[in-house]
């Protein structure tokens, strides 16, 4: 929870990049269930970490602004919709 003040939700680049990691760590572990890959909630957080990861090395290589707050703002997407689907699928 410590990093979710240390950039402000306000900024609207920083919700696309929350909406980013929250679509590819869904996509991931739905596809890794349905396929029954193993540790998919490991899976999905991870894709969207590296997704994140990649982006910023695309702007850097592209002449972008390069931001470690983007990169926190999809990880912490894909950290709450991981937790999010694993509390819904697997606490029964």
């Amino acid at each position: 929870m410590i990093f979710l003040t240390t950039f402000t939700w306000s900024q609207s680049d920083k919700l696309y990049h929350f909406a980013a990691g929250t679509v590819v760590s869904t996509s991931t572990i739905l596809m890794c269930k349905k396929l029954e890959i193993k540790h998919p909630y490991l899976l999905g957080f991870a894709s969207a970490t590296f997704a994140g990861i990649g982006k910023e090395i695309l702007d850097k290589k592209t002449g972008g602004d390069v931001d470690f707050h983007d990169i926190e703002a999809t990880m912490w997407g894909g950290y709450i919709t991981t937790f999010s689907i694993y509390i819904i699928i697997e606490d029964k």
